[in-house]
């Protein structure tokens, strides 16, 4: 509850009308001109149109409706009309901002306004304002200052477009997950989304994210996404989650040097090496590998330690001291040290590793797959230049197009072989 401007009077902050059935909030809201928070979910609502009269709405939750765009409602307009003759005090008043503090109650702190608050109130009750001056106190006018909206919780509804959410430029939280969206469309205008939750969708692409310079939090859980690389400009992105998805690599992720928090479980993931874009994020403390192949490696938890040595949690076990010190004797760390101290105490016996340092097969499958690659091609070279001489080509052309056919037939080859 707050005052009204106009009576004085308190008037409702706050609308809940969950589980009821609704399918239209014409009703509800045109007795509630004030609202700020609005909470409408679990019913059979198809459009929220009729918000577009809430100039206050500061937070909404539309989840499990019937939704098929998001936030299509016009931001509203909440301007004065500069020839009203009390223009001077109540627009300090409009230019007022709200506290966001506590959604539940939304208070008016500027010494000036309560005071035009309650000067208008007294000639309103004695009659010095007339009904014609009344009409335009809150019109749509011809400032505009956009939507004040700046949480909206929309999900498990049918959504598949956003073009509406762009008018919404003071967005900070934005909720659309266990939707049907395929495509992202350009959301640039919102410069001050924080949290964005894409999650259970059908994205197979995230271009229209990389102009989100304020975005922190990014849910994408759940959808049919093979890389990473539009985040690479998401430069204080701190928690992305991108589990259950058909990532092959990580590359793009090197960018987002602010990056807290990263899980890619239930991935397309088979090589340990595909973490190397990680290895210089030293803001990274939490990463989260299972049901990746490459988590049925030998010795797993130790190799990926040793690469991101900055981790504090590794697939929600805390990665310790003595872990990481393991690991770094695994690959041999210390063997050049064990070797200086043994001389200096033995300078005459020879020193002997009772174990060898692990050698990653990784890279001598690479190796090996490489060589094999290399022999394919020159197969595929010879084949070509005999069916090309055998068509009665100029060798020079024959040549001129086998080298396209080799570089092709070498690049099918490392994919299929080495690219997970």
């Amino acid at each position: 509850m707050f005052v009204n401007p106009l009576t004085g009077r308190l008037v409702e902050a706050e609308l809940r009308a969950d589980d009821r059935e609704l399918d239209d909030l014409r009703h509800e809201v045109e007795q509630r001109p004030w609202l700020q928070k609005v909470s409408v979910c679990r019913n059979k609502l198809s459009s929220l149109q009729p918000l577009g009269d809430l100039r206050d709405l500061v937070w909404l939750d539309a989840s499990g409706n019937k939704l098929l765009e998001a936030l299509d409602f016009a931001a509203p307009r909440c301007s004065m009309q500069p020839e009203a003759s009390f223009s001077s005090s109540s627009s300090s008043s409009s230019s007022t901002s709200f506290s966001t503090s506590s959604l539940s109650l939304i208070s008016r702190s500027s010494s000036s306004y309560a005071g035009s608050l309650l000067s208008f109130a007294d000639a309103e009750q004695e009659g010095e304002i007339a009904d014609e001056e009344k009409e335009r106190i809150w019109p749509q006018g011809a400032g505009w200052t956009g939507s004040n909206l700046q949480v909206a919780l929309l999900a498990q509804n049918a959504i598949s477009r956003l073009e509406h959410v762009r008018a919404h430029v003071n967005l900070r939280v934005l909720d659309l997950s266990h939707n049907q969206i395929v495509n992202v469309c350009d959301l640039s205008p919102l410069r001050h989304l924080e949290e964005l939750d894409l999650s259970h969708n059908c994205l197979d692409t995230l271009n229209g994210l990389g102009s989100l310079e304020e975005l922190r939090v990014l849910r994408v859980d759940h959808n049919y996404l093979r890389d990473l690389r539009e985040v690479r400009l998401l430069n204080r992105l701190q928690e992305l989650t991108a589990a259950d998805n058909e990532l092959r690599h990580l590359e793009g992720l090197e960018m987002c040097t602010s990056l807290q928090v990263l899980r890619v479980s239930q991935n397309h993931l088979k090589q340990i090496a595909l973490l190397a874009p990680l290895e210089h994020l030293q803001m990274l403390g939490t990463l989260e590998l299972l049901a990746n192949p490459c988590a049925s490696k030998t010795f797993y938890r130790l190799r990926v330690l040793y690469r991101l040595q900055q981790l504090d949690f590794l697939d929600g076990e805390e990665a310790t001291p003595p872990q990481k010190v393991r690991a770094r004797c695994l690959f041999g760390s210390d063997l050049e040290q064990r070797m200086a101290n043994f001389a200096e105490i033995f300078p005459e016996r020879d020193f002997v590793a009772e174990v060898d340092p692990f050698q990653d097969e990784e890279e001598w499958e690479r190796e090996v797959v490489t060589e094999t690659a290399i022999g394919l091609a020159v197969d595929v070279t010879s084949h070509a230049v005999r069916s090309c001489t055998a068509l009665l080509l100029p060798r020079r052309l024959a040549e001129m197009l086998v080298e396209d056919v080799v570089a092709l037939g070498l690049a099918t080859v490392l994919e299929q072989r080495l690219v997970p």
